[in-house]
């Protein structure tokens, strides 16, 4: 259980998966690391949604492809396919049938016209966009050196990973109407957009406290 004197310091995802979101809003707080390397077979490119056929991954391209071993700050984003495109496609697709998308649809896609180089840039332009939406005022910081936090209560978070994103003891796990929860049951723990666009902003707000 994280508590509020705690320093949690995260991977700077791409549209956060919802216990991510969770923990940090309620330590009132966001902490990155640029200057580490990225992590590999992470979400820090990738979201999952919840689909009509199942869980769908969404990946951005990244310029050296899995083999980088650079900083966050200085990975790069592959435009040499049309992935923006397709992610607003997929999302669109995804969401068309769900209570609130439509009040985000053409601001979500205003955001996906953006091309920036760096792919931590692009995840911060996202977070910051989830927390306008939810009108949410949470300081944003940069840890520069964490050997300058022995004194605190350190915490480098390792849960929230592909491989353990679902694992029981990473939760509890929010419950929410899905759109394809009749098809493919209910998803847990899916990108903090599939209970915005399912619940609303004051929903979310409300489940983000608990």
């Amino acid at each position: 259980m994280l508590q509020e004197t705690s320093t949690l310091v995260l991977d700077l995802q791409y549209f956060p998966n919802i216990n991510w979101f969770k923990d940090s809003v309620r330590l009132s707080h966001f902490i990155f690391y640029p200057e580490a390397n990225l992590r590999k077979a992470g979400f820090s490119n990738r979201m999952l949604l919840p689909a009509s056929g199942g869980v769908v991954s969404l990946s951005v391209p990244l310029v050296g492809g899995r083999s980088i071993s650079v900083p966050f700050r200085e990975v790069r984003i592959d435009y040499k396919s049309e992935w923006q495109r397709d992610h607003i496609r997929t999302i669109n697709t995804v969401y068309g049938g769900s209570p609130y998308f439509f009040h985000y649809k053409d601001e979500l896609t205003s955001l996906f016209c953006l091309k920036q180089e760096y792919l931590y840039d692009w995840n911060l332009s996202c977070l910051k966009w989830v927390l306008e939406k939810l009108k949410m005022k949470i300081p944003i910081h940069e840890h520069k050196s964490l050997l300058g936090d022995l004194n605190k209560n350190l915490i480098v978070s390792d849960k929230y990973k592909p491989s353990n994103y679902t694992s029981p003891e990473n939760g509890p796990f929010l419950k929410y109407p899905q759109v394809f929860e009749d098809k493919i049951g209910f998803q847990i723990n899916m990108s903090v957009l599939d209970l915005l666009f399912n619940v609303g902003p004051v929903k979310v707000k409300e489940l983000l406290s608990v």
